[in-house]
Formats: C-alpha cells, structure tokens, sequence
C-alpha cells in the first residue's frame, strides 16, 4: 500500500474551517500521515532530516494549504528551502524524491473569476510547485483546488456553501489517495 505524507501549511490553522474539513477527512486513512509544520516547527527551526526522512519513506507527496497573496504560505517555502536540499532533492546524488508521485492541495479564498483574470489561473500562479516537481524528478499529479473559501463572519448561508465545497474537495483528495 502507497505510503502517504501531508504537508500542512496553515499558519492559521486554529480559525480554518475548509482546510480543518480536508485535514479531518484524513484521519483514520491508512498509511496517510499529516504533518502541520506550523504546529512542528512554530520558531520556524526544521528539522531537515527528520522531514528528509519521512520524505524518503513516502511514494505520495501531498502540500495542503490555503492560498496567501497568491502564493504559498511562508511556512511552507522556509519548510521547502530547507528540506528540499542540494544532494537531497537535486544535484548530482540528489534523487530521493525521484519517482515519488506529487500533489498540491490548495484552498482559495476569493471567487475563481478573481484568480482568472488576464488570463491567470491558479495552474499559473502556482506554477513554480510543478517546476519544483519536475526538478526534483516527481511524478506532478492532477491539482485540486476550491475557490470562495474566505468566510465572512454572520454569513451563515455562505459559511454552509464553503463547508460543502470543502468536503467534496476533502472527498477528492480521500479518493487520490486511497488509490
């Protein structure tokens, strides 16, 4: 059975509701470890070959995480400067993820109308994490995303539509890595 490691990167992950709903829909799947990195390495300080080592033992790859200014969340690129090493991820013997499968989760808070303008698409805006995929020699998988999950508090109606659209997302994500 596929061994799979969840990288969450939620600096927020206390006030959350779509990622808290993905993240909960994965306890109790077997051979699926999450891993918050916000939570592990609050002081920013990672432990790179503890984070090297779980990487090492894991065919599926997963990043979780909401969208911040179009980007990444900070935590997760000081996490990817730091484990994603020369001699680990790349280079001449770096080929410890070679052949792994890798998947980006993302959540989205505004409407995908917004992210799409000009042209743009999230594909785009992210495209950096297929690059890094390929570098390092993964197998890039299909990304699943969700837009409109900003809530707004007293909006009990929009808060009921993001929690659905967070569990079919949760739903998908379930599937890939059931397989």
């Amino acid at each position: 059975m596929k061994k799979v490691t969840v990288i969450l990167a939620h600096p927020f992950y206390a006030n959350s509701n779509a990622n808290k709903i993905i993240v909960d829909s994965l306890k109790g799947l077997e051979n699926v470890e999450v891993r918050h990195i916000d939570e592990l390495y609050p002081d920013g300080k990672i432990d790179v070959e503890a984070e090297q080592g779980v990487l090492i033992e894991s065919d599926l790859i997963v990043f979780q995480f909401p969208l911040f200014w179009f980007n990444i969340p900070a935590s997760l690129k000081n996490w990817l400067d730091s484990v994603f090493t020369y001699g680990f991820a790349f280079g001449s013997t770096g080929d410890k993820l070679k052949g792994k499968d890798f998947l980006v989760s993302t959540t989205i808070g505004g409407p995908e109308e917004t992210y799409t303008s000009g042209g743009l698409s999230i594909e785009a805006l992210l495209l950096h994490l297929t690059a890094i995929g390929g570098f390092t020699g993964m197998n890039n998988m299909e990304m699943i995303k969700t837009f409109g999950m900003s809530f707004v508090p007293g909006n009990d109606a929009n808060f009921k539509v993001q929690q659905e659209a967070a569990k079919k997302h949760a739903d998908k994500l379930a599937d890939v890595l059931k397989k």
